[in-house]
C-alpha cells in the first residue's frame, strides 16, 4: 500500500511539473509571437507610408509635368500608352513610307525589345501577387 500511494504522489508531481513547464512554453511563445508580429506591422507601416510619400511625390512631378507641357503632346506620352514617343515615331515613319508606294512590300528585319516590361505583364504580375501573396498598395 505504501509504494501504490508513493507511486500515485510520483505520478501528480510529474503531472504537475509537465503541465506547468507547457504553460510557460506557451506563454513565452505567445509573448515573442506578438512581438514579431508588431515588429511585422510597425514594418509594413512604414513602407505603406513610403510608398503614399513616393506616390505623392510622384503626382506633384506629373502635375508639373503637365503645367509645361502643351495640350497637344498630352495624348502622346509614356504614361498613357505605355509606349515612349519614340518607338511611336518610328512605327508611324515606317507606315508613311509603306503607304507612299504602292506595290512596296515593307519587311520587318529585326526587332529589338526595350529594356522596360509591357505594361500587360506587370499588370498580369501584380494581379498574380494579389490574388498568391501579401497585396501591393
Amino acid at each position: 500500500m505504501n509504494g501504490l500511494v508513493f507511486g500515485l504522489e510520483l505520478m501528480i508531481v510529474g503531472f504537475v511539473v509537465v503541465v506547468v513547464t507547457l504553460l510557460l512554453l506557451n506563454f513565452i511563445f505567445h509573448g515573442l509571437g506578438r512581438l514579431f508580429a508588431d515588429s511585422d506591422q510597425r514594418k509594413m507601416q512604414r513602407e505603406k507610408g513610403k510608398k503614399e510619400q513616393l506616390a505623392q511625390e510622384k503626382s506633384e512631378e506629373i502635375s508639373k509635368e503637365e503645367e509645361k507641357e502643351p495640350l497637344l503632346n498630352k495624348q502622346h506620352t509614356k504614361r498613357d500608352t505605355g509606349v515612349s514617343p519614340e518607338v511611336i515615331a518610328v512605327i508611324t515613319s515606317a507606315l508613311a513610307a509603306y503607304m507612299e508606294k504602292p506595290g512596296y512590300r515593307l519587311k520587318v528585319r529585326r526587332v529589338r525589345r526595350g529594356n522596360t516590361l509591357a505594361p500587360w505583364i506587370i499588370a498580369g504580375r501584380e494581379n498574380v501577387t494579389n490574388v498568391y501573396g501579401r497585396e501591393i498598395v
